[in-house]
C-alpha cells in the first residue's frame, strides 16, 4: 500500500488515478472507495481530488509562512548621518593579533552612515581601518545615546 501524504491525506496514486492499486484482497483496506463507472465520473473524482488536495496544500503553506514570519524579525533600515557600530569580526586589525578573541571589542565604532542601498550600510570609516566601508545591516546595530544595543 502507498503511504499516505501527512499533508493531503491522499496517497499519489489514488490523486493521479482516483483509486488504489489492486492488492491481495484481504491485504485491502475497509475505507477504499468504489471504482467510477465511467470516464466522465472518473474525471470528475480526480478533479475533486485534486482541488481537495490544492486547498490543503494552500492551508499548510500558508501556516508555515506565519510560523516563519512569526521568529523573524525585518532588516534594521538605517538613513544617511545615523550612528551606528560595526561587527568586530567582520573587521581584521594589526593590533588584534595578538589579543585573545574574548577580550576584544564586540563591536567597532560609532561610525556615521554615508550610504544605504539595501541591504547594505556604507560608514565613514577612520583610515587607521583599513577595510571596505560598505557591510551589511546584520552586521550593524544602531549607536543610541550613550550605549549601543
Amino acid at each position: 500500500m502507498q503511504l499516505l501524504t501527512r499533508r493531503t491525506w491522499f496517497s499519489p496514486f489514488y490523486l493521479a488515478f482516483a483509486l488504489q492499486p489492486c492488492m491481495v484482497p484481504h491485504l485491502q483496506p475497509t475505507h477504499m472507495p468504489e471504482t467510477c463507472n465511467s470516464g466522465h465520473d472518473l474525471a470528475e473524482v480526480i478533479l475533486m481530488n485534486m482541488q481537495k488536495a490544492q486547498r490543503l496544500m494552500k492551508t499548510v503553506q500558508e501556516r508555515q509562512s506565519k510560523y516563519y514570519d512569526d521568529i523573524h524579525m525585518p532588516a534594521p533600515h538605517y538613513d544617511m548621518g545615523d550612528s551606528v557600530m560595526i561587527d568586530h569580526s567582520t573587521v581584521n586589525s594589526a593590533e588584534d593579533v595578538n589579543r585573545p578573541v574574548k577580550l576584544r571589542a564586540r563591536w567597532l565604532g560609532p561610525f556615521r552612515v554615508t550610504a544605504t542601498q539595501f541591504p547594505n550600510v556604507t560608514v565613514e570609516l577612520p583610515v587607521a581601518i583599513p577595510a571596505h566601508p560598505t557591510f551589511r545591516v546584520s552586521n550593524c546595530v544602531r549607536k543610541i545615546g550613550n550605549q549601543s544595543r
